[in-house]
């Protein structure tokens, strides 16, 4: 749909678990006060698998936000020497509620 945006996430097995039960984006020991989130499937695996070398097994989320809310995000072109990717801070994100749905690594 033109007035959503499809992102992507490498997250941990401890963010995959929180969020399956609660559907929203919430903070797991040793992560951020944020969410980075990448532009493409391939950019998320790349992540995720650059980050598990510390958290180890990871899964690929993908979250589909309101253009309204994602046009907030912070953005970078190039993140990591991996691709572009936008953060999302937790105010930005505390009322967002996802259809969970986990991507193929």
């Amino acid at each position: 749909m033109p007035d959503d945006v499809t992102l992507y996430r490498a997250v941990c097995l401890a963010e995959y678990q929180d969020l399956r039960r609660t559907r929203r984006f919430g903070t797991v020991p040793g992560s951020l006060e944020g969410k980075w989130f990448a532009t493409t499937h391939d950019d998320a695996v790349a992540w995720g698998k650059l980050f598990a070398r510390i958290s180890g097994e990871f899964r690929i989320i993908r979250a589909i936000f309101p253009r309204t809310l994602a046009e907030r995000f912070q953005y970078r072109p190039r993140l990591d020497g991996i691709g572009p990717a936008y953060f999302a801070d937790m105010d930005q994100l505390r009322d967002f509620v996802m259809d969970m749905e986990e991507s193929k690594t």
